[in-house]
């Protein structure tokens, strides 16, 4: 039995090849076969297959969640021109993350100094995604021209709140304008309050920080820290960024999230 089974997966990959091969696996539920064939597909340079690894890794199918992997295999798709990797990895970058498991690892285990280069080797992304808004609002502007509604809405969201990049509503407008002409529900219900706003005398083409998100955002340890993880501190524009190590510091307050109904990162800090 095992023997045909091998010839029907042999077959199937010389028609639907590695990657079309990985998501009849994944359709089926057999997540690490998909993983093993899109790794595969990714070695020859299937921008798709990263991505759909990234995924993987974002809601924990077939490997542990690691939203630091996740972010690793969105930023090498993102580099080759894939929209929706853009925009996810655009979502991540807002309030960085931390790998959770790692975390508990560490702590059961005595501390980064108790486990030494073990450490490296189980999780050797890292632990820690960096928070760089501006960085993750040029992924945004990248997925966006590539038409995704939903980045507009996330930029005309951070515009609009002014909690993560400085406020400006002409900005605001303009993107929530731009997803809406897309049917986009949530730029819709963003323009309306910026109408309110204007026809109420309180908006103005840009102002201060503060607003919804502000009010609950809370510092937490993704923020700034020398946590190994991704950096994105080179201003030169999307893909310029480089994945690095650094020490480890598992250390730091409650995980910010944002009041905005766009749900902006996905809610998923710790993974």
């Amino acid at each position: 039995m095992k023997v045909i089974d091998s010839c029907v997966d042999l077959i199937n990959r010389l028609l639907l090849g590695n990657d079309g091969f990985a998501a009849q696996a994944y359709d089926r539920g057999h997540f690490h076969k998909a993983l093993r064939f899109w790794r595969k597909a990714s070695d020859g340079g299937d921008v798709s297959a990263d991505f759909k690894i990234g995924e993987l890794y974002d809601n924990g199918k077939g490997v542990p969640p690691n939203l630091v992997e996740a972010a690793w295999w969105y930023h090498r798709a993102a580099i080759g021109g894939h929209a929706s990797a853009q925009l996810r990895l655009g979502q991540l970058l807002l309030h960085g993350a931390f790998c959770q498991t790692a975390a508990r690892w560490l702590s059961k285990s005595g501390g980064a100094e108790a486990v030494g280069s073990a450490a490296s080797v189980l999780y050797p992304k890292g632990f820690n995604l960096k928070a760089d808004p501006q960085q993750a609002v040029e992924w945004l502007k990248a997925a966006a021209k590539s038409g995704k509604a939903e980045a507009g809405v996330t930029l005309g969201a951070l515009y609009f709140e002014g909690a993560l990049i400085e406020r400006n509503y002409e900005e605001a407008r303009r993107w929530y304008v731009w997803a809406a002409e897309f049917n986009n529900m949530h730029a819709q219900f963003g323009l309306g309050d910026i109408f309110f706003l204007s026809w109420s005398g309180h908006a103005s083409r840009s102002g201060g920080r503060g607003g919804l998100v502000s009010k609950s955002r809370q510092p937490g340890p993704c923020q700034g820290g020398a946590g190994p993880g991704f950096d994105l501190s080179d201003r030169s524009g999307p893909g310029s960024g480089s994945w690095v190590g650094g020490g480890l510091d598992v250390q730091g307050g409650a995980i910010g999230r944002t009041a905005s109904a766009l749900h902006v990162g996905k809610n998923a800090h710790l993974r």
